[in-house]
């Protein structure tokens, strides 16, 4: 959802504006502010941001339903049709995709058009009702979306769906993933005070240290959806849960875990974040979510040492090639009482071929 991200990381800032003009014109900050939750629930259609303003209600019961309504069957087909004569003729396309120029560039000759989900939040609504499908309809869909610029960010959203059903499996009794094939590797700062973590091995640092085991536990684990941006008085921070946070924008994180060892007085959370493109930013209020979890698990564990680990979640690719993480601005910043600085490592999943390239 790398497109997604981009156009959509600017609702948080346009929304500050918002914030500090308003004792300026409130009407006029009224208005930008139901623009910009339309923009970030639906997407950018003109109708369609006029609707969620004028027709809230019928707006989110459209969409809801057009969501529940989608099958593995169904989008295939719209993402058929759209590649053969560039027609969107399902009837839930309206509210689910938009559509969007792709610039000619070295890679793509001529001009053509890409299809996506409308909005980040669509997006993420549609990866959970993925999340039900089954595995080999999943993998030869996100097969078929990979292998077409014009369908290649709907493939980051298979992905996440199959990365969130691989995360919530078991583990063998060696701790390896339950997907064969799936490699750990550690990622490695490139020592900036913003650092970028990449799988590419630096020679200072041979013989550093080994992979963390990737956490899985072998009866798996539930899934649950989780809204950080409210309180967190029910949240149990229960290891055998995998939690999912409501749509944001621009995440940082996909989805969390967290690890308690009474024994050793430690808790340690692991977020997730899963894409197919080489490199992943996010925004740096994601290290806002990270404290108000750590915060919380402190709260249930008095005196617990709690240590963050970032995974990068990507397709198998060949062994040359990187993927890397650059972290938000703020990875030195606010540390004190949670230190959310943490060992990146890259889990790298098989989805049925081996890719040539990153989209």
């Amino acid at each position: 959802m790398a497109a997604l991200e981009v156009l959509n990381g600017n609702l948080d800032d346009m929304n500050d504006d918002v914030a500090a003009s308003q004792d300026v014109n409130d009407e006029d900050s009224a208005i930008r502010i139901l623009v910009c939750n339309g923009i970030a629930n639906y997407g950018f259609s003109p109708q369609v941001v006029y609707d969620a303003i004028f027709q809230p209600s019928a707006t989110s019961e459209q969409h809801e339903l057009a969501v529940r309504r989608l099958s593995y069957e169904r989008l295939e087909k719209l993402v058929q049709d759209f590649c053969e004569d560039g027609i969107l003729r399902a009837e839930t396309s309206q509210y689910l995709i938009s559509v969007s120029p792709i610039v000619h560039s070295e890679r793509h000759l001529l001009d053509s058009r890409r299809i996506s989900f409308g909005s980040i939040r669509i997006a993420k609504k549609v990866v959970m009702a993925m999340k039900e499908w089954e595995d080999q309809h999943l993998r030869q869909m996100f097969i078929s979306f990979y292998g077409s610029p014009a369908s290649s960010s709907l493939a980051d959203c298979v992905f996440e769906a199959i990365a969130h059903r691989m995360l919530c499996k078991g583990s063998r009794s060696n701790g390896e993933a339950v997907i064969s094939g799936a490699k750990v590797q550690v990622m490695y700062s490139n020592g900036q005070k913003i650092p970028t973590f990449s799988t590419v091995v630096p020679a200072f640092a041979f013989g550093a240290r080994s992979p963390l085991a990737l956490p899985l536990l072998d009866k798996g684990r539930n899934d649950a959806l989780i809204d950080l941006t409210r309180n967190l008085d029910d949240f149990q921070a229960e290891s055998g849960t995998y939690y999912i946070p409501g749509a944001l924008h621009d995440p940082l994180f996909d989805a969390f875990t967290v690890a308690i060892n009474p024994s050793q007085t430690t808790a340690l959370i692991s977020v997730f974040h899963m894409t197919i493109s080489k490199m992943h930013h996010g925004s740096s209020k994601g290290y806002d979510l990270i404290h108000k979890i750590m915060d919380h698990v402190r709260g249930l564990n008095p005196g617990f040492n709690i240590r963050i680990a970032y995974w990068l979640v990507c397709p198998t690719l060949a062994a040359s090639e990187e993927c890397s993480w650059k972290m938000p601005d703020g990875w030195n910043k606010s540390t004190t009482v949670n230190n959310h600085r943490g060992d990146v490592f890259c889990l790298r999943i098989p989805v049925g071929f081996e890719p040539l390239g990153m989209v």
